[in-house]
């Protein structure tokens, strides 16, 4: 209107977890103002603080009379599902499959979760990626079940939090196996809190995979105690294999303090962690820790990591074992006054790792600035020295050879960001320097086109170009995304991805109307295929539609 903007929140408490003897609430709210990359909070403004910190929220009085029902969700599912593989038989596959959620608080502050046929058809695509060094890459959670109540599995703290090398759990194993896509059966989850106790336990049924693997039954249970104030001390345990027949399973304890009071005001945060693995009765170790202290003028923090040679968690994520690993790091920010600037910060560092047996095996030491402006521009600048032994060769893309040796290289990087406030936003990166004997030039970026609130593109490309002694790569990987919002109801997403390592390609369309609240029409289309030069092959096209609702008790 003439004054603005105002918004009204419908809110159903059936959908919410609260003790109905309770008349004041924590409650916070926030709002960004993107033309000044301004953002907002009624209770706890300070840059010390993380935009949805909760710990300092104000409160919300009065509230009285209120019922929560039974607390029962059940979410009824039903989907038509069609798979066209191209390759010699053509044929295809037409399924029909139902699957349903029930959710129930047990108390206000714990839930439990029951799923049937577990449908994950709105999963995105996952972000396309090269594997250009010695060890496995870490692709991301994307599957809303297993994202849901995630924090209350998080360990470690961040002692792990920066690295995801020697997660003990990592659900992206849980339907997703070395032989392809296992489903998930049935399942149970139990996630809130016991009085001042987080508690977290999942346990599921898959189906096996014919040839490869049997059915499985997989879990994880998580504890954290808060001592201290906002300290905590806690437990996790999982088990189960998800690709092997082997008996797996893990256990660990891990402690996060976070402290104001010892260092004049300043916060400290000081995390450790230990975690023990038994595969088939072969047993090994992982532990680390990470102190620092994080605050917007002055951060500074030391951390430390070792994996055992054998140390196995099946349900966790390892790409590297027989290694210890110390990290320093400090960084100055200032925010100047009356300028158009933000803050600039400067930042050095280094990484230093060993093998299992003390030998010296690689260091990384690294200096970077940068500053950003008000509305959100950034540059940031950094140089690194680095230092790798290969004690074993091994191959690149392209079947290029990288043989066992000591490498030192000098390593440059720069970063443009252009701020969200405008419709036209995006980021450049350039890094030029030495790798594995020879040149490295990279060259990456995206640009990100908003022009009105029911349209948005986003367009990614990253180039990266080896010139080694053994021969020359280059690599292209590619992603176009649009989402069309026909209304705050209705949405329409494409991605296509593309790289020329593997040649592949996929597509996928996914549409969504929520036609009430709580009850929605899903359908969605993907096509992989493979493309060299001019030969377009088609590998696989599949179809969905799905329609389910919520209904609450």
């Amino acid at each position: 209107d003439n004054q603005g903007w105002t918004a009204e929140f419908a809110i159903p408490f059936k959908s919410l977890s609260f003790d109905p003897t309770a008349t004041s609430w924590g409650f916070n709210m926030g709002r960004s103002l993107r033309r000044f990359n301004e953002p907002i909070r009624w209770s706890n403004i300070s840059n010390n603080v993380g935009y949805y910190d909760f710990s300092k929220s104000g409160y919300l009085s009065g509230l009285t009379g209120i019922t929560q029902g039974l607390g029962l969700d059940v979410e009824v599912l039903g989907a038509t599902t069609y798979k066209y593989e191209w390759d010699n038989p053509r044929q295809g596959d037409l399924r029909f499959e139902p699957s349903a959620n029930a959710y129930y608080k047990i108390t206000p502050s714990l839930q439990g979760t029951l799923t049937l046929n577990t449908d994950f058809s709105d999963a995105p695509l996952d972000t396309r990626q090269v594997n250009t060094g010695r060890f496995g890459l870490f692709i991301p959670e994307t599957r809303d079940f297993f994202l849901q109540d995630a924090s209350l599995f998080e360990f470690g703290g961040d002692a792990l939090e920066g690295s995801a090398n020697g997660r003990p759990f990592f659900t992206r194993n849980i339907g997703i196996t070395n032989f392809g896509v296992a489903d998930i059966r049935y399942g149970g989850k139990l996630s809130g809190s016991i009085g001042e106790t987080n508690v977290a336990a999942l346990m599921v049924q898959t189906a096996g995979i014919d040839g490869h693997v049997a059915e499985k039954t997989l879990g994880a249970a998580r504890i954290a105690q808060p001592i201290f104030g906002r300290s905590q001390i806690g437990a996790i345990m999982t088990f189960g294999d998800p690709s092997d027949d082997d008996d797996n399973v893990l256990g660990g304890i891990d402690l996060q303090i976070r402290d104001n009071s010892l260092l004049g005001g300043r916060e400290l945060n000081a995390d450790f962690y230990f975690e023990r693995s038994s595969n088939d009765g072969v047993e090994d170790d992982a532990y680390g820790f990470q102190i620092g202290s994080y605050q917007d003028d002055i951060a500074a923090w030391v951390s430390g990591k070792y994996i055992g040679q054998d140390f196995d968690p099946a349900l966790g994520f390892v790409n590297r074992t027989g290694f210890k690993r110390i990290n320093t790091g400090f960084r100055y920010r200032e925010r100047p006054k009356d300028s158009d600037l933000s803050f600039w910060q400067v930042e050095v560092g280094q990484e230093s790792r060993w093998l299992q047996n003390d030998h010296f095996d690689s260091r990384s030491m690294w200096i970077s600035a940068g500053a950003v402006t008000k509305i959100g521009d950034e540059v940031f600048f950094s140089l690194s020295s680095d230092m790798e032994k290969i004690p074993g060769g091994f191959f690149l893309p392209d079947g290029i050879f990288v043989p066992d040796d000591t490498y030192h290289n000098w390593n440059a990087s720069l970063h443009f960001g252009a701020s969200a406030a405008r419709w036209i936003a995006g980021n450049f990166n350039i890094d030029y320097g030495g790798i594995y004997g020879g040149d490295f030039f990279g060259l990456s970026g995206n640009i990100d086109i908003r022009p009105s609130p029911y349209f948005s593109f986003d367009a990614r490309h990253n180039y990266q170009e080896f010139r080694l002694p053994n021969g020359s790569l280059r690599i292209h990987i590619s992603s176009v995304a649009a989402n069309i919002n026909f209304s705050p109801d209705m949405t329409l997403t494409l991605q296509s991805e593309y790289d020329n390592i593997s040649s592949g390609v996929g597509l996928s369309a996914r549409y969504r109307w929520e036609f009430e609240p709580g009850h929605e029409l899903f359908a969605s289309i993907g096509h992989a295929a493979n493309w060299e030069g001019r030969d377009f092959r088609s590998e696989t096209t599949t179809g969905g539609l799905r329609i389910g609702g919520t209904f609450r008790f």
